[in-house]
């Protein structure tokens, strides 16, 4: 009895340090409570599922701090992904002049841009709707089987370097999610730029602001069928790099 104990209060320790950064589950309305309470939940099934037996012994806080631990990079690393949507929309709010136009986003309490905003709701509807969560879940709940409750843990190891490697790529996927807006927001300057020189009388911030947000909005409908499209594979490549932290990096 006491060796279970052990393992289930290691197993929730990891899974709920998972549920308390991952953006799916870590938004303002996803109560403690209900975190609590899936973590829990997750936990039966994976002490069902059979994980090497953890006594508690003079180890066993190190052990809940090294399953903290994996739990947090593994939250870490999904709360990176959805924050390319964020990065998205910030280039493009730059670029439309609606920089200064942040609101509270009653998600996660904090400011943010617009179209950061619409892609990421965007992104959580499909998420769920496309049943994404599930192999995320899945390979959140395989890292029990590569690193048991109670194995050793090197924070010198791969998990760093992954976690780097993941934050470039995230970065890249927003700047190429943003690409079609951009591009065009730049040839919509171009052109302002142009008509400056031209025309010298006329006022171009009056006259270009509107321009450049009608051209990002006109781009937008345009390509968020085909921003959407690419939402599967991004989301592939997220349970694709879960799956390589648990294994080790």
């Amino acid at each position: 009895m006491t060796a279970f104990v052990g393992t289930a209060v290691l197993v929730m320790t990891r899974l709920f340090a998972f549920f308390l950064v991952a953006t799916p589950f870590a938004l303002r309305g996803f109560s403690l409570l209900g975190r609590t309470a899936f973590a829990l939940a997750t936990a039966f099934v994976v002490l069902a599922a059979g994980v090497p037996a953890a006594e508690p012994d003079g180890t066993f806080p190190l052990a809940v701090l090294m399953n903290a631990f994996l739990g947090l990079a593994l939250g870490f690393a999904v709360q990176l992904f959805f924050a390319l949507f964020d990065v998205a929309g910030g280039l493009v709010d730059y670029q439309m002049g609606l920089a200064i136009v942040n609101v509270l986003d009653p998600r996660t309490g904090v400011e943010q841009p617009l179209l950061g905003q619409l892609f990421s709701l965007l992104a959580l509807f499909v998420f769920f709707v496309s049943g994404a969560h599930r192999p995320l879940l899945a390979a959140v709940l395989q890292s029990f089987s590569v690193w048991p409750p109670d194995g050793p843990l090197r924070l010198d190891g791969p998990i760093a370097p992954a976690l780097a490697a993941w934050t470039a790529q995230v970065f890249a996927f927003g700047a190429l999610f943003a690409a079609p807006m951009a591009a065009v927001l730049f040839v919509v300057d171009l052109a302002l730029a142009l008509l400056s020189r031209a025309v010298p009388q006329m006022n171009i911030f009056v006259v270009g602001l509107p321009v450049k947000i009608f051209g990002a909005l006109f781009t937008l409908g345009v390509f968020l069928p085909a921003m959407a499209a690419a939402f599967g594979p991004l989301f592939d490549r997220l349970a694709a790099m879960i799956l390589r932290l648990s294994a080790g990096g």
